[in-house]
């Protein structure tokens, strides 16, 4: 999942100033055309079939022998790269991305468990929003228990 969501998140760029902007929400259907992954996403969702972040995880090799599988890889990796309490985890984790088995997702998911029950909260509030021009971060829940810890982690990815 992290190999492929990768490089899904990296099919999304633009060009803006001069600057290659990589990694980034398409703002359209017109500026991906084809893609379809915010569409796969937004219909699993209606039909009562989205995946959890831990079945995500949990793909095997032969995963990708379904279409859908690559929109869930880039929700996945778009959601952990933006989000304040996986961002730099998830980073972190391309040292080890040639490690394709459940080891690599247990060593993230360790990583990140103190903030599990926000990260999945907000996993299904992206899910259920997900749409061109999603901005992540502006999204995410301000938990008045949290603040001070949002506040943190996105000091230390400044």
């Amino acid at each position: 999942w992290y190999a492929e969501g990768t490089a899904e998140l990296f099919g999304t760029h633009r060009w803006t100033g001069g600057k290659l902007l990589m990694g980034i929400m398409p703002a359209s259907k017109e500026e991906t055309p084809f893609w379809g992954r915010i569409k796969a996403v937004k219909e699993a969702y209606a039909s009562k079939t989205a995946l959890s972040l831990i079945d995500i995880m949990q793909y095997d090799s032969r995963a990708h022998l379904q279409n859908e599988a690559y929109a869930w890889c880039w929700a996945a990796a778009y959601f952990f790269n933006q989000h304040p309490y996986t961002q730099l985890a998830f980073r972190e984790m391309k040292s080890e991305a040639k490690d394709i088995s459940l080891n690599f997702s247990r060593r993230f998911y360790d990583r990140i468990k103190d903030h599990w029950p926000q990260v999945a909260e907000d996993w299904q509030i992206f899910i259920a929003e997900c749409d061109y021009g999603y901005d992540l971060p502006r999204s995410v829940v301000a938990r008045k228990e949290a603040i001070d810890s949002i506040e943190e982690a996105r000091k230390r990815q400044k």
